[in-house]
């Protein structure tokens, strides 16, 4: 007699019905510091792969150290990179822009204590001070 398949378990060919669905707390949980820009202002960031770069308005222009390429962020645009080399942010007009902690795929997070990621707060501390 020949096996009979059961096609319900199998996932050959199957895409996945499960959809990311976002917590609605989660925004709040990733919440960083937010920098205002006056016009023509230019703001560094010491290590750009420890933080996402959320644009909330105005347009900003973002460079990395020894990287060729130039990005522009405009509302709702974010900017992420893995290396840890530092990013100059330019204020094209009056903008705002939110530092997020980046997750970490594997190992511990990066936090120190009290939660707060030590090169998100260094960075705004510099801003602050100049």
């Amino acid at each position: 007699m020949l096996a009979m398949q059961n096609r319900r378990f199998s996932r050959r060919g199957a895409t996945s019905i499960l959809i990311r669905v976002m917590h609605p707390k989660e925004p709040t949980m990733r919440e960083g510091p937010t920098i205002a820009l006056p016009a023509r202002q230019l703001f560094a960031i010491p290590d750009a792969g420890a933080v996402q770069i959320l644009c909330t308005a105005g347009c900003l222009w973002l460079t990395l150290d020894e990287d060729g390429r130039d990005v522009v962020l405009y509302p709702g645009d974010s900017f992420e990179d893995a290396s840890g080399r530092r990013a100059l942010v330019y204020a094209f007009e009056a903008s705002a822009f939110t530092l997020l902690a980046q997750r970490r795929s594997a190992g511990r997070p990066a936090s120190a204590k009290g939660g707060r990621f030590p090169i998100v707060w260094a960075a705004t501390r510099t801003a602050g001070s100049g």
